[in-house]
This record gives structure tokens, C-alpha cells and sequence, in this order.
């Protein structure tokens, strides 16, 4: 009995890392056997969510290049997903084990987090950029909310890898009231908040 023209699957590699807002790709192999001499047309199933997939050449009669890109807003995880093949009534399946890994960022806190600050005096809060899941750049801090009318804000250093003293001014006509102030660290497309409350008092503040 002559044995049926067929073909198999495969990938290489079969573990696969990719990063939140990244890409990765694996090489697809069809091998021949048996006098099978058609065309392979690729697909990719059972994608985690967030996760696309696209094929350089498709079909194919022997390599083909799977990219993977993951959106910013992609499920972390561990997935199973597979590489089907199909030629008219035949099909074959390689099996891809896809980690997903959160994209490296950070946190951002202040401390305090609740200030007083009196019309002709200053005062401070030291804000702390937190790295997360290998994130190693600086962060840019600006205020992002209206401050109280008469009152400036500084930070140093500025752009930041740790730590910063955010510095609040009030001027002798500050407006007193109760306000809650909005800082933002930004990194390439990454921002993150944190907040401060902060009391613009009526009367000096002095210390005990």
C-alpha cells in the first residue's frame, strides 16, 4: 500500500516569552512526507487575549515566520495556543506554550500624603517612584491638577530613579481651602498618579 501524501507541523522554538506592548516571533517548519508536494495554509488558535498573530509567508511549502505581538493591555499569563496547518481535507498542529509578562513600570507614593501649608511658608512631600517587574528608566513628575491659587510646585530631582521632594510654595495671598493636588510620573507611554491632600490654612503654621 502506498502511504497517503502528508505533511507535519512544527515550531521552533516551543516556549515563547513575550512582554505587555512587545513582539516575539517562532519559525514554523512544514515537512513533506510521503510525496506531499502542496501548499500549507497557517493558522493560529486559541490566542490569549490582547495577543494577535500574523505569518510571513502563508501558505507556505516549508518555513514560515509567526510574529506574536502583544497589546499593553494583554492578560499576563501562561497559555497553550496552537499552529494549525491545513491542506485540502488534511490538517496537523504544533503546540506553542506563550508566557505573557507584564510590561516593566512602576508605582508612584507620596509621603505624607496630606500636607498644610500656610499663606507666606513652604513645605514638603517626598515622592517615590517604586520600579516594577524590571522597569529601570527615570520618570518625569509633574503636577497635573489646578494648584491652589497662589501656591507653585517644584520637584528635585526632576526627572527621577528613586525618590524626589516635591516642594509646595504659598504666597501670601494663597487662597486657603482644602484641595486635593494630582501627581504624575511618566515614562515613554507609561504615566502613573498618585495624590496629595493638601490645606491651604488661614493662619501661619508654626511648629511646636
Amino acid at each position: 500500500t502506498t502511504p497517503t501524501p502528508t505533511f507535519t507541523v512544527g515550531v521552533s522554538p516551543a516556549f515563547l516569552t513575550v512582554t505587555q506592548g512587545a513582539s516575539v516571533t517562532d519559525l514554523v517548519t512544514v515537512t513533506e512526507l510521503n510525496g506531499f508536494t502542496g501548499s500549507v495554509n497557517l493558522a493560529a488558535i486559541q490566542l490569549p487575549p490582547g495577543v494577535t498573530a500574523s505569518f510571513g509567508t502563508n501558505p507556505t511549502t516549508g518555513t514560515s515566520v509567526l510574529t506574536l505581538t502583544a497589546s499593553s493591555s494583554a492578560a499576563a499569563g501562561i497559555y497553550t495556543m496552537s499552529v494549525v496547518g491545513n491542506s485540502g481535507s488534511q490538517a496537523a498542529v504544533a503546540t506553542v506554550f506563550l508566557t505573557v509578562n507584564p510590561a516593566p513600570g512602576f508605582i508612584l507614593g507620596a509621603s505624607p500624603a496630606a500636607l498644610t501649608l500656610a499663606p507666606g511658608t513652604s513645605v514638603t512631600s517626598t515622592i517615590t517612584m517604586t520600579p516594577q517587574t524590571g522597569f529601570s528608566g527615570s520618570v518625569n513628575l509633574a503636577v497635573t491638577s489646578d494648584l491652589p491659587s497662589g501656591v507653585t510646585a517644584s520637584f528635585n530631582p526632576n526627572p527621577t530613579t528613586g525618590t524626589s521632594v516635591l516642594t509646595l510654595n504659598a504666597s501670601n495671598s494663597a487662597l486657603p481651602g482644602n484641595y486635593l493636588v494630582i501627581i504624575a510620573g511618566t515614562s515613554g507611554v507609561q504615566t502613573v498618579t498618585t495624590t496629595l491632600s493638601v490645606q491651604v490654612s488661614t493662619t501661619q503654621v508654626t511648629s511646636a
